[in-house]
């Protein structure tokens, strides 16, 4: 139902424009004491606003239906939408139609529209039936005194002011009326007094049934059907059943304006009838088009308007509206109530039960809920009767409170002051407002007046048990004779006679502590043991402050200050105890330490001294974190107590310390304890990026007779890598650091080894210096990476070649340094990656003009176990810029695994800039040769040259291992990047 348009499902009421209600002034910011009070007629405006603006709201469901206006506040010059596409001066204007009529062809339903809610909403925002102006007839101020000294003159002049002001005001109203003439809207002026006019809505019904009339009567030629479904595509005007449906929909919506549901639910049906006929027509209304949607919209909005609510027409809830359901209760209880009275005990034992009369009160409840007040009245009476009797005033409370609210439907107002009064002297300390009972007596008394003023009313309680207490000033024998409570408010005068002989058997009342004597004020006591009280030492008076300048980092000394100020008038031993909370940060390892202890939980007694009054102390707590970054969280308990003398007996002091650990002991009812939680953020001081770029050694390879080669775990350093470890430390901050030294620890392993380090440099160190937020330091070193002949390297992680060890320091914030901290940090775990065949190129990267210069290629076979069978070929081009000298093609010796082998060309280049290399491609013609020596084995190793061999260019020989993410759930891979793949050039220069 959210979908349908809300101006189809708004229950409708006549509209009303209200017009000279101009909003107050907006007050200003400071309210002025000595300003003069508002005009009267602003009041009455607001008030009018008000009481216009609270009218009926629009709604789709209106269970309350009255005929109410539905206000819409508007400015006086305010405009009505034409009536018909012409002026009224137009010759055409009689045989013109409105703007949304379907015959308009700018109409949004032209040419076969039904009807919009752009129609419900002009006459519901746009079009009123009455218009209500308010109006200020002028007339001077009567506090404006005329002079004694003005003459005829004056009061004359005072005359004229007034009729031009009055003649003005008519003819804004002449004009305002020939506006609303025009358009038909019934304009009301209003001075002092409005009215209501409906009659606009009735001559729109009657306009509106005369076009349906000379509608129905009137023959009109419409084209065939058939015709009309062979060209779909022609406009066709709309047919006699959507003029029918258009009328007594319009006649309904007027209907329903007027407050006329019954004529409007009629018009509304005959509207629904007439689309049911039109949907079962395809010829009448075609399925599936713009104008079938909306009929439907406007079928289903029809149908939801003549139904009180979506399931009224369901057939159990008809049924279940014709069940009495209270009556059905009612007879249950009834027969209950006679079955437990005819079985109950005897009267002489009646008392042993109450559930006869516990199911009278249920009956009493089901009468109040069926509307039966006398009825319910008259149990609840009989019922409090026997409650108070036998004193079941737990029972009784309810009981009241309903009877209570009987009385109001009645309109029983003397009942309701006598249940009123009863009530005020049940125990109510437990209820959420105590005062409630008080202030509606008041209200009672307020707001009406007594049957008769001549006698009090009086009420005669029963069971009454006043409280009270009289105190004489001299010895003398007192007796109460009688006791009347008298009560007086306006024209009521209530007199209660209460019977003060009566014994008490005990105060139900909840206990109170009398808290001001005047006005009487009591504070209500919710312990049991209400008549004993705890009387504890004074709190001793000190105050404590923590500082420390947060964030903290990791690896650091951090200092946490905690000073104590003893404000007390006594002197005061102060001991302070301190706990490291744990905490899930992953590999944190977190301390505290305080006069040379350190802990990684909890520091006891960390003694203060004792304190003289104004005197203060501090002590100095250091937090050292590590692991990751995160909060830290310390519980601080600063204890306060007054010290022990020093002649106490050696037995006393050993009995104080027993008490220490008995709550309730004096030595700790004198203790002041004040504990504080502080939150210390951790950061980095340092953020750490590491990059490693691995090399191919050039040195030359040994041979494959050296002796080396042949010891087990063996790790040659020339076969291997050379990795270029290259770190970064940036500072995050806050604060700024103070490095005073970098320092690089390296391992002791045969298979890595650090060449050179760019601290060690010999022009000088960077350190000490200071470092300020975002600053960066770059710190990089070569190791050198042996190679395994056991084959393999390739699952074999290197160990990290060292570690930074940064000695550093905070920079506070008057710009001096705070404790020396280390931060260590460990190289990267090496990892290079491993070839198996590959030839080097090696080349210088510029040359001159007709100068020869030497091309070296290096073949290495890395495999461990695995011989190569290389071929080279030269392959030149007429395009090339150089004349090479050496092997054109050829086979190179057989490669054994950890052998190496070199061939050199001379290259004489030919013109100047940048040149290509020549070039080479090398093979490995191993899968090449025929396994045997068959036939087939030789037409298969025949076309096939080999398998290419990775060729580098030594020039730019860099290799990075980056992680892929991965596609699937294998989780991510690694991928080598070698940048030596890609050729470069040679600069030839001239000579």
């Amino acid at each position: 139902m959210n979908s349908y348009p809300p101006e189809l499902l708004a229950q409708l009421a006549p509209v009303m424009f209200v017009a000279g209600l101009e909003g107050p002034p907006k007050p200003p910011q400071e309210q002025d004491p000595a300003a003069p009070a508002p005009d009267a007629f602003q009041v009455l405006a607001i008030r009018l606003r008000e009481a216009l603006l609270n009218q009926r709201k629009v709604a789709i469901w209106q269970p309350d239906k009255s005929k109410t206006f539905q206000v819409v506040l508007v400015d006086k010059e305010v405009r009505f939408p034409p009536r018909k596409l012409v002026p009224p001066e137009d010759p055409q204007y009689s045989i013109s139609h409105s703007p949304l009529s379907p015959l308009t062809p700018s109409s949004p339903l032209f040419p076969d529209g039904i009807i919009a809610p752009i129609w419900i909403r002009k006459h519901t925002t746009l079009v009123p039936s009455v218009f209500v102006m308010f109006m200020r007839i002028f007339e001077f101020p009567p506090h404006v005194l005329r002079s004694p000294l003005e003459g005829h003159d004056s009061e004359k002049e005072r005359l004229e002011e007034e009729r031009r002001m009055d003649t003005e005001l008519a003819t804004e109203i002449a004009q305002r009326k020939k506006g609303t003439n025009e358009r038909g809207v019934k304009l009301t002026v209003v001075l002092m007094a409005s009215r209501r006019l409906l009659e606009y809505y009735t001559a729109h019904s009657k306009r509106v049934r005369r076009k349906r009339n000379r509608h129905s009567q009137a023959v009109a030629s419409y084209p065939n059907p058939a015709a009309a479904l062979v060209n779909p595509n022609i406009a066709r005007p709309l047919r006699p059943e959507g003029w029918t449906v258009r009328y007594e929909y319009k006649m309904a919506c007027f209907a329903e304006f007027r407050g006329e549901d019954e004529v409007a639910l009629k018009h509304y049906q005959d509207a629904y009838a007439t689309l049911t006929i039109m949907f079962g027509s395809t010829a009448i209304l075609p399925p599936r088009t713009k104008r079938w949607a909306e009929a439907k919209v406007l079928a289903d909005c029809i149908d939801i308007k003549q139904n009180n609510n979506p399931i009224a027409l369901s057939p159990g809830f008809s049924n279940e509206k014709k069940v009495d359901h209270l009556s059905l209760v009612l007879e249950l209880y009834t027969k209950a109530y006679e079955l437990f009275k005819r079985h109950s005990p005897t009267p002489s034992n009646q008392a042993t039960s109450r559930l006869t009369s516990w199911i009278a009160y249920r009956i009493a409840e089901t009468h109040y809920e069926a509307g039966k007040f006398d009825t319910a009245s008259r149990f609840f009476e009989r019922i409090a009767k026997t409650y108070r009797k036998e004193g079941w005033y737990p029972m009784l409370n309810p009981l009241l409170s309903r009877w209570y609210s009987c009385a109001q439907q009645m309109g029983d107002v003397e009942l309701s002051i006598k249940l009123l009064i009863e009530m005020m002297g049940q125990d109510l300390a437990e209820s959420e407002d105590p005062n409630a009972l008080e202030e509606d007596l008041l209200a009672v008394f307020q707001s009406t007046v007594p049957s008769s003023t001549d006698e009090p009313l009086t009420f005669d309680i029963s069971n009454a048990k006043p409280l009270g207490s009289l105190v004489s000033a001299t010895p003398v024998t007192l007796s109460i004779q009688k006791l009347v409570c008298n009560m007086e408010q306006n024209t009521w005068r209530v007199k209660v006679p209460l019977d003060p002989h009566l014994p008490r058997l005990g105060s139900t009342s909840e206990p109170r502590w009398l808290r001001c004597l005047d006005p009487p004020q009591f504070i209500a006591v919710k312990r049991p043991d209400s008549g004993t009280t705890v009387v504890k030492p004074r709190p001793h008076l000190f105050t404590v402050s923590v500082v420390h300048q947060e964030p903290a980092f990791l690896d650091e000394n951090y200092p946490i200050v905690i000073e104590v100020v003893n404000l007390d008038n006594r002197n005061l031993e102060i001991i302070a105890d301190v706990l490291l909370q744990p905490t899930d940060i992953d590999y944190a390892v977190n301390s505290i330490s305080a006069n040379g202890e350190t802990s990684t939980g909890l520091i006891k007694d960390i003694s203060f001294g004792v304190l003289a009054p104004g005197v203060r102390a501090t002590k100095t707590l250091t937090l050292l974190s590590g692991g990751a970054a995160g909060n830290r969280l310390l519980d601080i308990s600063i204890s306060a107590h007054s010290p022990q003398t020093d002649d106490a007996p050696e037995a006393e002091t050993e009995q104080q310390t027993d008490e220490l650990d008995d709550l309730t002991s004096p030595t700790q009812l004198d203790k002041t304890i004040h504990q504080q939680t502080i939150n210390v953020p951790t950061v980095a001081p340092f953020v750490v990026g590491n990059d490693v770029t691995y090399v191919r050694d050039r040195e030359e390879w040994p041979g494959p007779a050296s002796l080396d080669t042949f010891e087990d775990e063996s790790f040659d350093p020339r076969k291997g890598t050379e990795a270029l470890v290259n770190v970064t430390f940036s500072c995050p901050g806050p604060w700024s650091v103070y490095i005073e030294n970098i320092a690089l620890e390296t391992v002791n392993a045969p298979e890595v080894k650090v060449t050179d380090c760019s601290i060690g440099l010999a022009d000088g160190s960077l350190f000490p210096a200071e470092y300020l937020s975002g600053d960066e330091i770059q710190v990089f070193c070569n190791a050198k990476v042996g190679i395994r002949d056991d084959g393999k390297s390739e699952q074999y992680l290197f160990p990290s070649p060292g570690r930074y060890v940064v000695t550093w320091r905070r920079v506070l914030k008057d710009g001096s340094h705070g404790n020396v901290s280390t931060t260590v940090v460990a190289l990267p775990a090496l990892s290079p990656p491993t070839d198996e065949l590959v030839a080097l190129f090696d080349l210088p990267a510029a040359a001159k003009l007709h100068t020869p210069l030497p091309l070296t290629v290096t073949i290495r076979n890395y495999h461990p176990t695995r011989s190569a069978n290389v071929t080279v070929q030269l392959e030149p081009d007429l395009s090339d810029g150089f004349v090479v000298a050496g092997l054109r093609s050829g086979r190179v010796p057989v490669l054994l695994p950890g052998a190496e082998e070199k061939l050199t060309w001379s290259l004489i280049p030919l013109e100047c800039g940048y040149q290509p290399i020549p070039r080479i491609k090398v093979f490995d013609r191993r899968k090449a040769i025929p396994a045997t020596s068959s036939t087939d084995g030789a037409l298969q190793a025949e076309g096939f040259v080999g398998d290419p061999v990775k060729v580098v260019d030594l020039r730019r020989d860099q290799r990075r291992v980056v992680q892929v993410e991965a596609e699937s759930e294998g989780g991510d891979t690694t991928d080598i990047v070698d940048y030596g793949t890609n050729f470069g050039s040679v600069l030839v220069l001239p000579n």
